[in-house]
């Protein structure tokens, strides 16, 4: 998706962030969807990234393959809204696994 698309898509979820001004990232679900906004706010360019997992309450693997591309885009870009991003969705997955959201069959 492009930013264009991106800024559309959280507009018509009401998702938008708050303050444009300054990177930040957060988290919503909306119809079974996991949906990751990291917004960019730096001088020279202001970007979002979304990045989703369909079904993520049965798809417990892919929300746990988050962390570690959140990781990766640190390592690519150095900057520490990545690791925001990456805290956030390991404090999440920890919520879940208190209220045992995740069903594991063995």
């Amino acid at each position: 998706m492009t930013n264009e698309e991106i800024f559309s898509f959280l507009e018509q979820q009401e998702q938008l962030p708050k303050d444009f001004s300054q990177s930040q990232t957060y988290y919503f679900d909306a119809d079974n969807i996991f949906y990751l906004v990291v917004y960019i706010s730096a001088k020279e360019k202001r970007e979002f990234r979304l990045f989703s997992v369909n079904n993520f309450q049965n798809n417990k693997t892919e929300l746990q393959e988050l962390p570690i591309l959140m990781e990766e885009e640190y390592s690519k870009t150095q900057n520490d809204i990545y690791l925001k991003a990456q805290w956030l969705i390991e404090d999440y997955m920890r919520t879940l696994s208190g209220q045992n959201f995740f069903f594991d069959a063995h």
